[in-house]
């Protein structure tokens, strides 16, 4: 029997009883593949019905003889390694007749869907008249048809009947196929929404590997656009940034954003990126509004851009982070996928995943950038020039490191407030950024507190040096603060080269930063390269404060004492405490020979001044009670004073010798930095409370020294012996000296003359008015118990003889001329008052009122003046118009306090007149 092969199976028939005469009374149908199929020879067509994709089943009637000879009906099977049912994708059930269809006594009989027999008809019923009938297995799915007829009708040619039966047979196997056609359609269209749905799902997933494995956010959207394209199937896709408005320059309207497409694929293999940067409209515009999505018709343009224009095949999607539409997802493609509304949320599912990666990766850049660069000024931190430097030292390249000491910052936080000094912080930053901005691979960083590194790869030395220099001159610009005020700050600079001075990462930085203390030695502004000494010098520093640690625990330190004395009249006025340190091997070092290593250890130094004032403090209290009244000066060092637990140092070696006090003078090193001098002021005004005095050690070295005689309450003054040595060189070094003495006297401030060394130079600072002495020229520091011992030994008689000073008129005319200008102005004020302008005569002239009769000139007069030239004519003539003045003013004040008005006129006038004649 032949085989008729459909959808892969072979269907052939199989009869149900025995062979007879093949006489067929069968149907010609529509076949699989829509047209008519033949079966046996000239026999008709087989009846062909499909049930679903992929399937075929046969129903046929065999005419024999008669039912009782053995009708047969034929019936489809599927044959072949496997039954196509089993093949299907979906669950399909069999047909029940599938082997067990059979004419019994009684009639035509079938296996049920469970397994049991069902009789379709009885034997009468079949073979009296032809029926048709139907076996559903699945609800409102045809599986097949089968027709009955009588012996008759069976034995006639077929070709000679009109069987109503059969044409009505046909009509129902075509309305079965058009069914079962419709119902693979829909069968293919789920499919392929299906296929749709597991390939967006796998986009979806290889998009958040991607995520995962944190790539950039553009090679993110590029990704996303070829799996939108390679694996979903969409047309094109495209994935821009939204800038807001203005955040370009030259924008023709900065209210409105742009987007800057950045990722674009298509499925003709085109996947350049589009327009750039572009004003949205239309549907873009709403979307960036609203962070939503759009579908349906309607082309999406941006500046005259139209991507898509067919209606239903595009799609709009905002991707926010955070708060607003950060970029803008377009795809275009079949309008059964943009308008499935499950895909659709898949689509929206991976809009929202990339914009959670956008949130992540903003917060991861953030968290980098944090952990890279200074909160504050928002440069690079040393972690981030210390890998910049490593990468440049790799790459082969020389270069140079430059490092910035802001001066002054801790001034201007200290008076100005932290917020002053964060605007100037930053105001540098940008200049120093602004300044690299056009030198490739320079990188501005900043350090600890006040010091900022400049990395210049590829220079060499001398042009490092340069660059230096400009960026020194670009931040010594005024910087305004948002109060209106303008501050100047200063920056030193130190530098380091690699290859040449290359010792690791951490080894150059450290070079560098000590060239940068060899440069602030020099002074604010200053500009110094390291040199290898620079290395011994530190190593130096570290082994002296390592020696001198335990040193104060062994006793080993000391204090030498060196006189002070009073050319007035011959005596020691006081002695200088000078700390010496006695090292096991006998020998004993002066403080240069490890204070200024000391002194870069705060911890140290105040050690180191606790003890100098307890010691200095004993000595006091044990010469007191032996005898001897002399003043003890130590050296306090600057970080110290500045220290806010001073006042309690102090009070800690003050108790139980309070009364001695008075005694003690505490010398400040002038060419020491005081860091916040109101730190310091308020240190010595509570050293002044408890009767401790102050006093300007080395005056006229390193720091302002003016500025600090009118800030600091100093009760003293000490010329430097840089100066004193060089007095007898000639008149230009008098003149500095006389003018410094010439200061402190109108200043009313004691004057000690330091590093006298020889009587020429003692001779010549008596003479320029300096009061008292200090040199080896009378004494050097000494012991204890040897200074102990000169002290009672001492005769003041050679050093009191006076002689004239030549310097004496120089200075009296000067101290006169400052007198005369304070009873002047005194007297104007007075004048004023005498005129009906509002003054309080006794506020204008204290002197009138008060314990004092005598003005400030007048007691000049009366006093050193007098004593000096009480012989001189000029001299008696001018004390006796001062006095004439001081009556007229008396009068005067007199009369404008008892309002009287006679005389007043004379007395102005007189007055006014005898000042400038004075004057």
């Amino acid at each position: 029997m032949a085989a008729v092969p459909v959808g892969g199976a072979a269907v052939v028939g199989e009869p149900i009883a025995g062979r007879s005469r093949t006489e067929w009374v069968a149907l010609a149908v529509r076949g699989p593949h829509g047209r008519m199929r033949r079966v046996f020879g000239p026999a008709p067509p087989r009846v062909t019905v499909r049930c679903a994709a992929g399937t075929v089943c046969v129903a046929a009637l065999v005419p024999g003889p008669a039912p009782s000879g053995g009708g047969r009906l034929w019936l489809a099977r599927a044959t072949g390694g496997r039954t196509v049912y089993g093949a299907l994708p979906l669950r399909v059930l069999r047909p029940v007749w599938l082997q067990f269809p059979a004419w019994a006594a009684d009639g035509l009989y079938v296996r049920g869907p469970q397994g049991t027999v069902v009789r379709m008809w009885s034997r009468a019923r079949a073979t009296r008249a032809m029926r048709m009938f139907t076996w559903r297995m699945v609800p409102g799915t045809a599986m097949a048809f089968g027709v009955a007829a009588t012996a008759d009708s069976l034995r006639a040619r077929w070709w000679g009947i009109v069987w109503p039966e059969a044409v009505f047979l046909v009509v129902m196997a075509l309305v079965a196929e058009g069914a079962l056609r419709t119902f693979e359609r829909r069968m293919t269209a789920e499919q392929a929404r299906v296929r749709r749905a597991r390939d967006l799902f796998a986009a979806l997933s290889d998009t958040n590997q991607l995520i995962v494995r944190h790539p950039d956010s553009e090679a993110l959207f590029a990704a996303t656009c070829r799996l939108l394209v390679e694996r979903v199937g969409v047309w094109a896709a495209r994935i821009g940034w939204v800038e807001p408005a203005g955040a370009r320059l030259g924008v023709p309207d900065p209210g409105t954003p742009r987007i800057r497409w950045v990722a674009w694929v298509a499925r003709d293999g085109d996947s350049e990126p589009g327009v750039h940067c572009r004003p949205v409209e239309g549907v873009l515009a709403g979307v960036v509004a609203t962070g939503g999505a759009h579908f349906g018709p309607g082309s999406v343009r941006c500046e005259g851009l139209e991507f898509c224009q067919a209606p239903g095949r595009q799609a709009v999607f905002g991707i926010r982070r955070g708060e607003r539409t950060a970029a803008v997802l377009w795809v275009c493609g079949d309008p059964a996928m943009l308008e499935d509304r499950d895909e659709r949320a898949l689509f929206e599912e991976m809009v929202l995943d990339l914009g959670f990666s956008l949130e992540d990766t903003a917060r991861r850049q953030r968290l980098e950038h944090a952990a890279s660069h200074d909160a504050l000024t928002d440069l690079a931190n040393r972690r981030c020039l210390a890998q910049a430097l490593q990468a440049a030292h790799d790459a082969g390249t020389c270069g140079v490191l430059a490092m910035f000491y802001i001066e002054g910052l801790h001034e201007i936080n200290a008076t100005l407030g932290h917020s002053a000094g964060d605007e100037v912080l930053c105001a540098i930053a940008r200049r120093l950024q602004a300044a690299v901005a056009e030198r490739p691979g320079a990188l501005a960083t900043r350090g600890d507190g006040d010091r900022l590194y400049l990395l210049l790869p590829g220079m060499e030395t001398e042009e490092g040096e340069r660059c230096a220099g400009e960026v020194q001159e670009a931040l010594r610009a005024p910087v305004s603060l948002r109060n209106s005020e303008v501050l100047r700050v200063e920056a030193t600079a130190g530098g380091a080269c690699w290859p040449k001075h290359w010792s690791g990462v951490a080894g150059l930085m450290a070079r560098a930063e000590l060239a940068l203390e060899a440069a602030r030695a020099r002074g604010p502004g200053a500009q110094v390269g390291f040199e290898p000494h620079m290395e011994e010098v530190v190593r130096r520093a570290q082994r002296v404060r390592r020696e001198f640690e335990p040193a104060l625990d062994r006793g080993e330190l000391t204090l030498y004492y060196q006189p002070v004395l009073s050319l007035d009249t011959g005596a020691v006025e006081g002695v200088e405490a000078l700390v010496r340190w006695r090292v096991p091997d006998g020998t004993v070092r002066v403080p240069g020979a490890f204070l200024p290593q000391i002194e870069q250890d705060p911890r140290l130094l105040r050690e180191l001044g606790c003890f100098v004032l307890g010691e200095a403090l004993a000595r006091i209290e044990a010469w007191s009670a032996a005898g001897l009244a002399v003043d003890v000066a130590v050296n306090i060092g600057a970080s110290h004073l500045s220290d806010p637990a001073f006042a309690g140092d102090l009070d800690a070696a003050l108790a139980g010798r309070e009364a001695h006090g008075a005694r003690l003078l505490i010398e400040i090193t002038e060419s020491a930095y005081l860091g916040a001098p109101e730190v310091a002021v308020a240190a010595l005004e509570a050293a002044r409370a408890r009767g401790v005095r102050a006093v300007l050690d080395d005056f006229g070295t390193a720091y302002a020294s003016l500025s600090y005689l009118q800030e600091l309450p100093v009760d003293r003054v000490k010329i430097d012996r840089s100066f004193t040595s060089r007095l007898l060189q000639g008149r230009r070094e008098e003149a500095i000296v006389g003018g410094v003495i010439l200061t402190a006297r109108l200043l009313g401030l004691d004057l000690v003359g330091e590093g006298v060394e020889s009587d020429s130079q003692a001779e010549l600072l008596r003479h320029l008015g300096c009061p008292k002495l200090q040199g080896y020229r009378i004494a050097r520091p000494m012991p204890v118990e040897q200074a102990e011992a000169w002290l009672r030994a001492w005769d003041p008689a050679p050093w009191a003889q006076v002689e004239g000073s030549v310097m004496t008129p120089l200075l009296d005319r000067a101290e006169v001329l400052a007198l005369a200008l304070q009873d002047w102005v005194s007297a104007r004020s007075l004048l004023r008052a005498a005129r009906g302008e509002p003054a309080d005569p006794g506020g204008c002239c204290p002197w009138l009122r008060g314990a004092d009769t005598r003005s400030p000139f007048g007691r000049w007069l009366t006093g050193p003046g007098g004593a000096r030239y009480n012989g001189d004519a000029a001299f008696q003539a001018l004390a006796a118009e001062q006095a004439a003045l001081e009556r007229t003013a008396r009068t005067l004040a007199g009369a404008i306090d008892g309002g009287m008005v006679a005389g007043r006129e004379a007395a102005v006038e007189a007055l006014s007149e005898g000042y400038e004649r004075l004057l």
